[in-house]
């Protein structure tokens, strides 16, 4: 087999890696294939139980490694929701076997969400100041609890509650964030105090144009 052709076979190898499994392969070569598994661990970057995990994975001690039962394994880390990226690292002990080994980078995960200082919304018009109901909001909030925490997300929020209060005829409400976040956990609690302030009322009416009604008939029929 010529240099070239080599080449061409690790670029083909490469690429076939790269489009079947969505996490970061290291130290990957394909004289893993087909190899027993001897050992599989699990590290996260933030504190979670894994076991759950380590025990669902079809790449299990005692099987054969294959691109199937590993990319079926970093599929099913990723549908668990917690994580934004899987790195797996290989290695070849002097028996043969493979040791694997998957590095989770854990998302910041909403673990407390709270919504206070707005009105109830009726069907049509707020009735009285109270905290807002939960069945309304939560479905316009973008950062729900149990989801993962992004800046864009709780822009988009603040965006939504806004415009929801200027349907009921409160376009000065204004929302106020308050974020804590843990670090060793990847934890944030969000708080979003929402001010109505002051009800949006028409304060004058002109009418011109037509000749044909009196203003006092068409005011009539406004009212």
């Amino acid at each position: 087999m010529t240099t070239h052709q080599c080449f061409l076979g690790f670029l083909l190898t490469l690429g076939v890696l790269l489009f079947l499994f969505p996490g970061t392969l290291h130290a990957m070569s394909p004289d893993i294939w087909g190899r027993t598994i001897a050992e599989v661990q699990f590290h996260c970057d933030a504190p979670f139980e894994l076991k759950p995990i380590s025990q669902a994975v079809t790449t299990q001690p005692g099987v054969r490694l294959e691109p199937t039962n590993l990319k079926e394994s970093i599929q099913l880390i990723y549908d668990h929701g917690w994580f934004n990226q899987v790195e797996i690292f290989a290695d070849i002990d002097e028996r043969g076997r493979v040791h694997l080994r998957y590095e989770l980078t854990k998302k910041w995960m909403v673990t407390s969400l709270n919504l206070s200082g707005g009105y109830i919304l009726a069907p049509f018009w707020p009735l009285a100041r109270a905290d807002v109901p939960y069945p309304v909001l939560e479905k316009s909030v973008a950062v729900g609890l149990h989801e993962e925490f992004t800046q864009e997300r709780l822009t988009q929020s603040i965006t939504t509650i806004k415009e929801l209060f200027k349907k009921f005829g409160w376009y000065q409400c204004q929302v106020v964030p308050h974020i804590e976040k843990d670090e060793p956990s990847k934890t944030v609690e969000v708080d979003l105090t929402i001010l109505p302030g002051e009800p949006t009322t028409v304060g004058k009416i002109s009418i011109t144009g037509d000749n044909f009604f009196l203003e006092e008939d068409i005011r009539d029929f406004l009212s």
